[in-house]
């Protein structure tokens, strides 16, 4: 389980909420992005509270601001360079041609099937939130 909440600032800047289910765990975390020299391109605020990484940026790759982003991470840790691709949308199901034109986009970066998720919607069963199968699980 993983969500991710995007604050934006007045000064344009998002203060972004992440939590991750781990090691049986909720795990919060809150970092700011700011504005680069490129439209839809950030920063990480306070790299320097990051030991180790010595450069993160933000670029969202596309967007029609009511439905999905596809945002595109970079970051450079003790001299070694990762990136990932994340799907955001607003609601828990998107639709197969938003998914089919990620993983396009995944793959021209790269990127192989074994390499792309999409992680299973789930809902909020103990508040009796169950409509259209989310929140409940197959075996």
């Amino acid at each position: 389980m993983y969500s991710t909440t995007y604050q934006l600032k007045e000064d344009q800047s998002y203060n972004v909420t992440s939590i991750l289910f781990r090691n049986q765990l909720c795990d919060y975390f809150t970092r700011t992005f700011v504005p680069s020299f490129q439209p839809g391109q950030f920063s990480l605020d306070n790299i320097k509270a990051y030991p180790g990484v010595q450069s993160y940026s933000v670029r969202v790759a596309a967007t029609n601001y009511n439905q999905f982003a596809m945002v595109f991470f970079k970051k450079v840790f003790k001299n070694e360079e990762f990136f990932k691709i994340t799907l955001y949308g607003r609601t828990k199901e998107l639709t197969p041609e938003l998914k089919e034109d990620f993983v396009r986009f995944a793959k021209s970066l790269g990127l192989t099937d074994d390499h792309i998720l999409f992680l299973v919607p789930i809902g909020n069963g103990q508040l009796g939130r169950r409509e259209r199968g989310v929140g409940t699980v197959q075996a």
